[in-house]
């Protein structure tokens, strides 16, 4: 119906009529009747146009502001060659306007946490196998 801003955000006002009217426009322009300030009432199509349209399936917003998102299926390639790849692709041809900025989501967010776990585990793995190395086969002094 119309569009309502508060803050920064923006919401598509909507109307959602039963099932039975939703194909015919022309019965709710003449079955739904509107008060008027002074009173009585006059039929929705004589103040609206009562067309069909698409709106938007659903607001995304993310850390309080507004989101979209493009969803990619890799195949025969590593998800972080494809990321690095696209990154710097992103980087050399895309200027953003301030307030806009990209992140690399979804399975790529969860590549990029187990990769540093590893780092720590796998440090931490041959320390301990060192120490225990040296634990083993460290000289004693003989008597």
């Amino acid at each position: 119906m119309t569009t309502t801003v508060e803050g920064r955000q923006r919401f598509t006002v909507t109307c959602r009529y039963p099932r039975d009217l939703r194909d015919n426009p022309q019965a709710i322009a003449t079955t739904f009747w509107l008060p008027m300030p002074a009173g009585g009432a006059v039929p929705l199509g004589e103040v609206a146009k009562v067309v069909p349209a698409r709106g938007p399936s659903s607001i995304r917003t993310e850390n309080g502001q507004l989101a979209t998102y493009i969803y990619v299926d890799i195949r025969d390639r590593d998800l972080g060659g494809y990321v690095a790849d696209a990154q710097r692709a992103v980087q050399a041809s895309i200027q953003f306007p301030p307030g806009y900025y990209v992140m690399w989501s979804g399975q790529y967010e969860y590549l990029e946490r187990a990769t540093a776990r590893l780092k720590i585990v796998i440090r931490l793995t041959l320390l301990i196998i060192f120490l225990l190395l040296y634990l083993n086969f460290r000289r004693s002094p003989r008597p």
